[in-house]
């Protein structure tokens, strides 16, 4: 009789891929091992097929490469359409993960546990090296460690804290070791000055509050406090020109950076191909041929003083750009459905449903689907919420409760 052993395939696998996200090293190899271990699973054990062949947010996302087919055959650009397989890819992993036995969950600690290991690794080798840790921060005050820009340092980091966020309901005996986790992810999330980073953290501190108004509000306002007096004590103490100043002048100018241009560029990029979009990851090239149209001439200042940007730096922007009216049709329906279903099982979910929520408050101003990497983010939320909801359902009977048993058991 067959040992429900194959899990630890998943979950062996799941640990590299996130690491590398938390790396962002190596996230496509990674990937495509992990996605291996999943087969693994589903090979061992039919039943998980037959689980993910009931998902409704599987078959929306498979959407996804028939749109960037079509935008690359109807449009001048798209040649990134294969990318969308990746985020299917990765939306099945994190159903995978869900899949298994509850307690695989905590593997997404993973994430932040490599953040701040890493972080403090890089720190230590360049005050050894060097003496200071000066080469850390960029001309702007930025603070980059150890992923090549500080903006997707930021985003990371974020990402992180949120998932911290998400675990307190769920780990309740180490909620010390938690709080732990989420000043060091937050203080270092503050020294990358990136604001859409940092105003998403504070957005999604926020939802998880009511959260926590809900369940246990004593403690819920005991850890609202503590996450306010580490932002007080990095805005006043560490400081940080580019978010001090934002809150300061109170200014909408200074706050967009230039991205109004953009928003106004992308908006017109989208009116030229509205339904099935230029074609995934076109954006840099439709924004270099818009502004070398005649009657653009003189329009767009503040792009044409920096460079041509790779993404609209507006989530729904992007997506309308490169997949269209089509591609945005399939991004509301799969987050209208897992912020039910993530709202719906909550607290299993609640880290899952956090890291997307801190993805979308953060897609208002900053980054969208341009890259493997920071979309990988995304679909990995939904499928572990995807895998909750799938667990939960009559469907569970089937499963089996937890390692050693066979595989015929039932779950109890």
């Amino acid at each position: 009789m067959i040992k429900c052993d194959s899990r630890y395939y998943v979950l062996a696998g799941s640990f590299l891929f996130f690491v590398s996200l938390a790396l962002e090293w190596k996230v496509n190899f990674f990937r495509t091992l992990c996605i291996c271990t999943v087969l693994v699973l589903f090979w061992k054990e039919p039943f998980f097929m037959r689980a993910v062949s009931k998902s409704k947010q599987l078959y929306a996302s498979l959407l996804f490469p028939v749109i960037a087919f079509f935008s690359f055959v109807f449009g001048p650009y798209g040649t990134g359409g294969l990318k969308t397989f990746d985020w299917v890819i990765c939306l099945l992993i994190g159903m995978a993960i869900s899949l298994s036995v509850k307690k695989d969950i905590k593997i997404l600690l993973a994430i932040p546990l490599a953040c701040v290991c890493f972080s403090f690794l890089a720190v230590f080798f360049q005050w050894v090296v060097n003496g200071n840790i000066d080469m850390l921060f960029q001309h702007d005050g930025k603070m980059k460690i150890y992923i090549e820009t500080a903006n997707r340092m930021g985003f990371v980091l974020s990402l992180s804290a949120a998932i911290v966020f998400g675990f307190i309901p769920l780990l309740r005996k180490h909620t010390w070791l938690l709080l732990i986790l989420l000043l060091t992810t937050t203080i270092l999330c503050w020294l990358t000055q990136s604001r859409s980073a940092v105003f998403s953290l504070v957005g999604t501190a926020g939802v998880a509050f009511i959260f926590f108004m809900r369940s246990d509000l004593k403690r819920g306002i005991i850890i609202l406090l503590f996450f306010l007096l580490i932002l007080g004590c990095a805005f006043f103490y560490i400081g940080g020109e580019r978010i001090t100043q934002t809150v300061y002048r109170g200014s909408w100018d200074f706050l967009l950076n230039g991205r109004g241009d953009i928003w106004e560029a992308a908006w017109e990029i989208f009116q030229k191909y509205p339904v099935v979009g230029g074609g995934v990851d076109s954006f840099r090239s439709a924004l270099e041929c818009h502004l070398n149209l005649l009657e653009n001439a003189g329009r767009f200042p503040d792009i044409r003083s920096q460079y041509i940007f790779w993404n609209a730096h507006q989530m729904i922007l992007g997506i309308l750009c490169e997949t269209g009216m089509a591609g945005l049709v399939v991004f509301v329906f799969l987050i209208y459905r897992a912020i039910r279903d993530g709202i719906k099982n909550y607290p299993e979910t609640f880290p899952a449903l956090l890291m997307l929520v801190d993805f979308l408050i953060a897609g208002i101003g900053g980054y969208g689907f341009h890259r493997s990497w920071n979309s990988a983010f995304f679909f990995l939320s939904i499928g572990l919420i995807e895998g909750w909801r799938l667990r939960k359902a009559s469907l569970i009977g089937q499963l089996p409760a937890q390692h050693g048993q066979p595989c015929g058991a039932q779950a109890k």
